[in-house]
């Protein structure tokens, strides 16, 4: 399942140092794989030619090119010619330490973010170039101001917070709603 995510992604998602990053060299690079992972789960058969002699920081070819380590969690080895995540803000990692500015979202921003996550349409398409495979996933023209959209592309941690937001809003209202019919049975029982 993240195979087909984090391959479309795998530009926005990658981790690695080494040298030549930037420098139009083309090396292998280590993917972040998925944003979440039960570490419990086995590892997942990816449909990518498993890793024999890449290493992460070697030359490779071609650009683009992308094996299985067989570390899980969705972790592939990228061939390109810059560090993606210098590009993109790199792989999410989720401990207080690494950030600022934190602050926990009102009711009202997030029912702000599930009502952008419900407009942000959904479509099937094929890219241009590349492979012709279908695809599902997004068209972002006329959304770019969504907190999901990065430049060209969508940070599927944003879009996968977004959903969160969405549910936490949804979750809400069921409980209300479950209230309400909590109290109406309660009078019908008291109607004679």
């Amino acid at each position: 399942m993240w195979k087909s995510i984090v391959s479309a992604a795998a530009c926005c998602f990658a981790c690695g140092g080494g040298a030549g990053a930037g420098s139009g060299t083309a090396l292998w690079w280590r993917t972040c794989g998925a944003p979440a992972c039960a570490q419990d789960a086995g590892v997942p058969d990816s449909g990518l030619q498993a890793c024999s002699s890449q290493i992460v920081g070697s030359a490779c070819s071609p650009v683009g090119e992308e094996c299985d380590p067989h570390e899980g969690c969705s972790v592939y080895l990228l061939c390109s010619t810059t560090d993606p995540r210098a590009q993109y803000g790199g792989c999410p990692v989720s401990r207080m330490r690494f950030k600022k500015d934190i602050h926990y979202l009102s009711s009202d921003e997030l029912r702000g973010y599930a009502r952008d996550l419900l407009a942000l349409p959904l479509t099937g398409f094929r890219y241009r170039s590349g492979d012709q495979r279908k695809r599902l996933g997004f068209v972002i023209d006329g959304h770019e101001s969504l907190a999901c959209v990065d430049g060209d592309h969508v940070d599927l941690y944003a879009y996968a917070t977004m959903a969160v937001a969405a549910l936490q809003v949804q979750a809400g209202e069921i409980a209300e709603l479950r209230e309400e019919l909590a109290a109406m049975r309660a009078e019908l029982k008291r109607r004679p």
